[in-house]
């Protein structure tokens, strides 16, 4: 289990410096406004974060270490029920974004999450809301970062 666990933090590590090295070629850099302003700088924070934080498991599963979340999951059994329609919401929310923008497609993409893993209610669909609606705020309207627009999206509201 743990070769596996370093195996795969590797590998995600690798995927993301990968994606880091060709960035520039997947989502180009016009140079005329800021950097943070440009369509990829917040892909390449998470790239970044995704490989500081696979190389820091690698590190830690390769030396031995374990991490709580190991312990709670050592004797169960993957939930195939959940894991495929989890699977199936994420690229749908991928596919979907380009059409109904940030907002709309992370409050479905969240609701229907929690629906499927049986966690769905007012409370949380409130969270979700609340959660995408501070993540615009901050990202889009307080550091200016650039979003795509989308023909079905609600940030048309909010602007």
């Amino acid at each position: 289990m743990r070769i596996l666990s370093v195996v795969f933090s590797i590998a995600t590590a690798l995927t993301a410096a990968a994606f880091l090295f060709y960035i520039h070629s997947l989502i180009p850099y016009s140079g005329g406004d800021a950097y943070f302003r440009q369509p990829n700088f917040f892909p390449i924070v998470t790239l970044i974060l995704v490989l500081v934080l696979g190389l820091a498991l690698s590190i830690k599963y390769a030396s031995g270490g374990r991490l709580p979340l190991d312990e709670e999951l050592s004797g169960s059994k993957p939930h195939f029920n959940i894991l495929g329609p989890l699977a199936a919401t994420f690229i749908g929310y991928i596919l979907l974004v380009p059409w109904t923008g940030y907002l709309l497609t992370t409050l479905l993409f969240g609701c229907v999450a929690l629906l499927v893993g049986r966690h769905l209610n007012l409370r949380s669909a409130i969270s979700m809301l609340l959660l995408g609606l501070t993540l615009y705020l901050v990202f889009v309207a307080y550091l200016d970062v650039w979003f795509p627009e989308a023909p079905f999206a609600l940030e048309r509201l909010v602007k």
